[in-house]
């Protein structure tokens, strides 16, 4: 058998199941959006000083993607060492007072608008 031919076939149905994937994915995430409870608001809202920045959601995932990529290409010690600052982030984070509060109702406690 070729064994050409058998790349090019499961080229194609990994293609196929990344689309199927792309478009399940989409319209999850247009339903949770648009069709869900229309009057509930979903922000990231990042706070420096007294501005306020709305992190949308594709700003977020490009960012991720754009860091999973760079991560692909480096050497195993660079990823170790960007792994180790990250984590140095996250317990960081565990400093604060309300490191496991999450939820505010009705936004007390944080600004909202």
């Amino acid at each position: 058998m070729d064994s050409s031919i058998d790349t090019n076939t499961n080229t194609n149905t990994n293609t196929n199941i990344y689309i199927i994937i792309f478009i399940i994915s989409f319209f999850v995430i247009l339903y949770i959006n648009y069709f869900k409870k229309k009057n509930e608001k979903q922000k990231l809202i990042l706070y420096w000083k007294r501005d306020g920045y709305h992190i949308h959601h594709w700003i977020t995932y490009a960012l991720i993607i754009f860091i999973m990529i760079c991560s692909r290409y480096t050497t195993n010690y660079i990823f170790q060492i960007f792994l180790t600052i990250f984590f140095a982030f996250i317990i960081e984070g565990f400093l604060f007072n309300d490191v496991f509060k999450i939820y505010y109702k009705n936004c007390e406690g944080i600004l909202c608008d």
